[in-house]
């Protein structure tokens, strides 16, 4: 199997990056929720206000936790082929 074992750190590290860009759409999404507040000020609002809070966090949160898993499978594959060749290049120095 060929692969690029610096190619796949850089992606791994890619993913991480991806991920807490996240965090910054978090942050706009709570000031869009923020100055929105008048469409809140029913008797169900700040119930309502809270949901929207939960929905936006779980979201961002969920996609974070998919981006970094992909992440950790990138960068635990790189590992096995790298052991792999270790392995198979120690068996060629006994010959």
């Amino acid at each position: 199997m060929i692969y690029h074992p610096a190619g796949l750190a850089d992606t791994t590290a890619s993913m991480h990056s991806f991920a807490q860009e996240l965090e910054t759409i978090r942050e706009q999404a709570q000031n869009l929720l923020a100055s929105s507040r008048d469409y809140f000020s029913g008797p169900h609002g700040a119930e309502s206000y809270a949901q929207a809070q939960q929905l936006i966090n779980e979201g961002i949160q969920d996609g974070k936790d998919v981006i970094f898993r992909h992440g950790d499978v990138i960068d635990q594959a790189s590992m096995a082929f790298q052991a792999a060749d270790s392995t198979v290049g120690q068996g060629f120095q006994s010959i």
